[in-house]
């Protein structure tokens, strides 16, 4: 489930990029000491994602639906708090990238090779939190998208030493 939500998360950042001449730097924390670490990071983005709420439904048609809460949490250097840069990495990154989500709320189907049982259909809901956060040096913002999904295991748990599915 993660890596395909992860996976799926890394395609936006793909579309972000692609709307600038030259590339812009993103980089995923994966662990406290990246994230000690942006500063040295030269990153225009760094990013960490979590699952928040997970929730099997049954109220469609057949077993496997479910719902999952994305926490995506940005981090921006600015020294001093400065309103003029906070502005427009707002404009240039913020915006940009849940209008790109949003494009997602009617309906697209995503999954990964590696975990292809499970399908990402639609994003029901989007909301930028924290859009005014300032943490030590960093514009902090962050984006809770909710997710609907199919899991075509319907229930069943396998996996390997890695993970389950």
């Amino acid at each position: 489930m993660f890596a395909v939500v992860e996976s799926y998360i890394g395609t936006k950042f793909d579309e972000l990029n692609q709307n600038y001449d030259t590339d812009i730097k993103i980089n995923q924390i994966t662990n406290d000491l990246q994230l000690g670490q942006i500063a040295a990071s030269q990153a225009d983005i760094n990013w960490q994602m979590f699952l928040e709420n997970f929730e099997y439904t049954n109220d469609l048609e057949s077993l496997g639906w479910f719902t999952v809460d994305v926490r995506l949490d940005m981090f921006f250097q600015i020294a001093g708090k400065d309103n003029t840069i906070y502005k427009s990495k707002y404009d240039d990154y913020v915006y940009p990238l849940a209008k790109s989500f949003w494009e997602d709320a009617n309906a697209f189907d995503y999954s990964t090779g590696d975990n292809s049982n499970i399908r990402l259909l639609r994003v029901n809901s989007l909301t930028v939190n924290n859009g005014d956060r300032f943490e030590n040096d960093y514009y902090n913002p962050s984006m809770i998208l909710n997710i609907t999904g199919f899991d075509e295991t319907n229930g069943r748990v396998s996996g390997s030493e890695e993970g389950y599915i």
